[in-house]
């Protein structure tokens, strides 16, 4: 029903969100296929995803923008990994 009002800008929220893993790889081919002729902005939790067809990568805490570039730069970010891996890898609370 979106693709029929012919928008620029797609919006989805954790378009996974409750798929089984025998489904992800339809979405992903679709969302990047959107992505063809559309910009796609989505909110997703599923970093495998994200890394794998987003172009640029807006990671938030606390409502601000933390770090922002290329997949790879977001993920090798060491601000990215103390938010959000630091105290699951070396117990740190900061």
């Amino acid at each position: 029903m979106a693709m029929a009002a012919r928008p620029r800008v797609i919006l989805l929220d954790e378009p996974t969100s409750g798929m089984g893993t025998d489904d992800l790889g339809a979405m992903t081919d679709l969302i990047r296929d959107l992505g063809r002729d559309h910009t796609v902005l989505f909110i997703e939790h599923n970093m495998g995803i994200v890394m794998n067809i987003s172009d640029t990568v807006t990671v938030m805490r606390a409502g601000q923008v933390l770090v922002e570039g290329r997949p790879a730069e977001v993920r090798d970010d060491p601000e990215v990994r103390r938010a959000y891996l630091g105290n699951m890898i070396t117990g740190d609370l900061r």
